[in-house]
């Protein structure tokens, strides 16, 4: 376990879990804003070319990282490969890096990591997800909870995780890593908004 550190000034990231099982990961500080702020000289990490403040490679498991704060890191406050399994991100502030909050590559074919409440990347918002076709499932791989907003077709069955909760319902919350299924004649058409 990592508890309340800082991780500046990196040639690459702040930290990098390429092969690692079970690492918890509760405070810390990851970039330049937060060296400045205590009045120290720091730099962002990736100053030798790019880095994150956390990355997990492909053979990261069993993760978790919480409370951290991540500014002005070359790339991504977090990074995640694909491969990379059973993560959890939460409660972080994960604002003003140069590329983007999170990547999170884990999540195109399975949902493997989960992300709540962080500043800078939740909510989401809106997510164009296609209608599959009629009772073919679709799971939810954001990484985080949404709501799905159906409207139209002529629906006979919603299916949510495994049970029917209705024919044509209207708004329907969905966690993530959950699956969906609509049966219907004619299609109908949806919007989610991701938390």
């Amino acid at each position: 376990m990592l508890t309340s550190f800082t991780a500046a000034s990196n040639n690459n990231h702040g930290v990098f879990a390429e092969t690692v099982v079970g690492i918890q990961i509760n405070g810390g500080q990851f970039g330049v804003g937060i060296m400045e702020d205590w009045g120290g000289v720091g730099s962002n990490n990736g100053k030798g070319g790019s880095g994150s403040g956390i990355k997990f490679g492909a053979g990261a498991a069993s993760f978790k990282v919480n409370g951290i704060m991540a500014e002005n890191n070359t790339t991504y406050a977090i990074d995640i490969d694909a491969g990379a399994q059973r993560g959890t991100i939460e409660n972080c502030d994960l604002r003003w890096n140069n590329i983007g909050q999170i990547r999170n590559n884990a999540n195109q074919t399975t949902a493997q990591v989960k992300i709540t409440n962080c500043a800078g990347h939740n909510p989401v918002g809106p997510v164009t997800i296609a209608v599959p076709a009629s009772a073919t499932e679709v799971t939810n791989l954001t990484g985080s909870d949404a709501y799905i907003y159906v409207s139209g077709g002529s629906i006979s069955e919603t299916n949510l995780m495994g049970t029917v909760i209705g024919a044509a319902v209207q708004t329907i919350f969905i966690p993530a890593g959950a699956k969906i299924k609509l049966t219907y004649t004619s299609a109908p058409t949806w919007k989610w908004i991701v938390n």
